[in-house]
């Protein structure tokens, strides 16, 4: 007796082995990515680097008061230029000029004391001599005349300190530069070493800057005391010099402390003002330059697209420094490796690609 597929059951027939003839047609590899490669080259290369700075003062010094007095005078602006020497206060001097007075008169009494124990002492010498007065007599003459003489240099001694005294109470700039804020009024009572303003001098400038001990290692054979640095300072660059290097490296920063000096004729540079500091020259040794769109960011670091035999692999390099749209880098390529240039975001690990010519 034959047997009579159902009319759906062949239908089902058909219809699955139309599917099994489509299959490969769905599941086809898609073609390769077409990209663009640049070529790795190492090599020593130069280059700069810049750092963050802070324009320190060359001088500053604070005015201290050295003596005790009313502040009589006021005699400079506050925010200007004064001299080293130019007198900035006066103290009030009527107790300082009647104690020079009083010094001097001791001194002169001391003189006079002194010339009639010398003389005294030149007679009780040949009296000695003849026997005419016992050693004690002689003895006592002499110690008058030794006492005369200290008196008198201890007059003397006074005298210089009061004269001091009365110097001080002009008080004067210790050093060129611009006068800061008073710290006292005309009339206030100053007890000694009161600080009384303070004067900066800002030409030149220093520059302070810091090495990351990295870059220490890399560079510190190209930076030497007497290298030429640039300051950048807003839209303006300043040339400097380097004129101190720390001797050691900062074990709390991890950094090596750097100061480079700047003419500041102009007073164009602020104290205090953050900056930057441009070492050009630095020279490293097999480092390679790379389009900057070669370069894929990520949480691990730099990484590179490398092409090799119609596909790729991901590697992590050293990104150095970025300059001109050009990336300085070094390790996680050979001499003669190709990295990805374009269509970096759309290549994914293992995928095909095919190098074609830049437009």
């Amino acid at each position: 007796m034959k047997r009579v597929i159902p009319f759906f059951a062949a239908a089902l027939l058909f219809t699955g082995c139309g599917e099994d003839k489509a299959a490969p047609s769905a599941a086809q590899t898609p073609p390769p990515l077409p990209i663009e490669v640049s070529t790795v080259h190492f090599a020593t290369q130069s280059y700069s680097k810049t750092y963050s700075a802070i324009l320190k003062p060359f001088n500053e010094v604070d005015v201290i008061a050295r003596v005790k007095g009313y502040l009589q005078a006021k005699k400079f602006e506050e925010g200007s230029f004064v001299k080293k020497g130019e007198v900035l206060y006066e103290l009030q001097k009527d107790e300082y000029l009647a104690a020079l007075g009083i010094a001097k008169a001791n001194v002169a009494n001391a003189k006079a004391a002194l010339s009639k124990a010398s003389s005294d002492w030149s007679r009780a010498e040949v009296l000695f001599d003849k026997k005419a007065i016992s050693t004690e007599q002689r003895d006592a003459f002499l110690f008058a005349y030794d006492s005369a003489k200290a008196k008198l240099e201890e007059s003397q001694a006074n005298l210089k300190n009061i004269e001091l005294d009365l110097n001080y109470a002009t008080i004067s700039a210790p050093i060129s530069g611009i006068a800061g804020i008073k710290t006292n009024d005309v009339g206030a009572y100053i007890e000694p070493n009161t600080k009384l303003t303070t004067i900066t001098a800002n030409d030149p400038v220093y520059v302070e800057f810091s090495l990351p001990s990295d870059d220490v290692s890399k560079f510190m054979q190209d930076v030497k005391m007497g290298s030429n640095v640039t300051l950048l300072n807003g839209s303006k660059e300043y040339g400097a010099t380097i004129d101190y290097i720390a001797p050691k490296v900062e074990s709390s920063t991890d950094t090596l402390l750097l100061r480079a000096k700047v003419q500041n004729h102009n007073n164009e540079l602020i104290i205090g003002s953050f900056a930057e500091v441009r070492i050009d020259g630095l020279k490293l040794e097999h480092v390679a330059t790379i389009p900057q769109a070669s370069i894929v960011k990520t949480a691990e670091g730099a990484m590179l697209w490398v092409v090799k035999d119609g596909g790729v692999t991901m590697n992590k390099t050293d990104l150095l420094m970025v300059k001109d749209s050009m990336a300085y880098i070094q390790g996680g390529v050979e001499d003669g490796d190709k990295v990805a240039t374009t269509n970096i975001t759309k290549i994914r690990p293992n995928a095909k690609v095919v190098i074609v010519e830049g437009k």
